[in-house]
């Protein structure tokens, strides 16, 4: 699933900058352009953008749940006619 990649990445980010002092500057990119920031701003942006996406890959692992559901239903409606 393309979230729970970006969910890896994030946190080998967080894990890859957690030992750095709270002053150091680092660049981050958006989309095409790199600026200049310092890693305590950047650990609460990861950290929030990690939040967002345990969200999102809940929510998908419940519409997948629910789809699946309704498809087994479906193919039991199917089966039921048939028969």
């Amino acid at each position: 699933m393309q979230l729970e990649s970006k969910k890896r990445e994030l946190d080998r980010t967080l894990n890859a900058i957690k030992d750095l002092e709270d002053e150091s500057e680092v660049y981050r990119s958006a989309g095409q352009i790199l600026f200049k920031t310092n890693i305590s701003d950047t650990r609460k942006s990861l950290s929030e953008d990690l939040e967002l996406l345990d969200v999102r890959v809940i929510k998908s692992k419940k519409q997948i749940e629910d789809l699946d559901k309704r498809v087994k239903d479906k193919e039991e409606q199917i089966r039921a006619t048939i028969q």
